[in-house]
């Protein structure tokens, strides 16, 4: 999405652009460059860049009426032991300094969220966490 957001702001600058993807346009590299831009479990130092670039495409989708089809959704990690989940929920001190809409779910809560039967054989029993961006 660099190249894409970079080529908007040019030609809104008023220099001419051309874009070249080899198919689709997201469907290729713009989409694996920086184009997933969730925050969660992201290194602090790169949370700027993903916070910046959220509220970039909140702010295109605005001016193309919806057209873009942004939306936020959240994100679930599950852990399936202690272990990944204190690791997990270390991240949530990140998440606190930047002020984003995270919490660690308990068994219960995620219970009510993931349907038992779906989760297949040999499924844990999961605990994890939710972010809400």
């Amino acid at each position: 999405m660099i190249g894409l957001f970079s080529a908007l702001y040019m030609q809104r600058s008023g220099l001419k652009v051309v874009i070249c993807e080899k198919g689709r346009i997201a469907g290729e590299q713009s989409s694996r460059n920086w184009g997933w831009i969730r925050q969660h479990g992201r290194d602090f130092a790169e949370l700027p860049i993903m916070m910046e670039a959220t509220r970039l495409w909140e702010q295109v989708d605005q001016e193309t009426n919806g057209r873009i089809g942004f939306k936020r959704e959240g994100l679930c990690y599950i852990a399936s032991s202690e272990k990944k989940l204190a690791k997990r929920a270390k991240w949530l001190e990140i998440a606190k300094e930047c002020q984003l809409d995270t919490r660690l779910l308990s068994k219960a809560e995620l219970d009510k969220l993931i349907d038992k039967s779906a989760r297949g054989k040999g499924s844990h029993d999961w605990v994890g966490q939710l972010i809400r961006q």
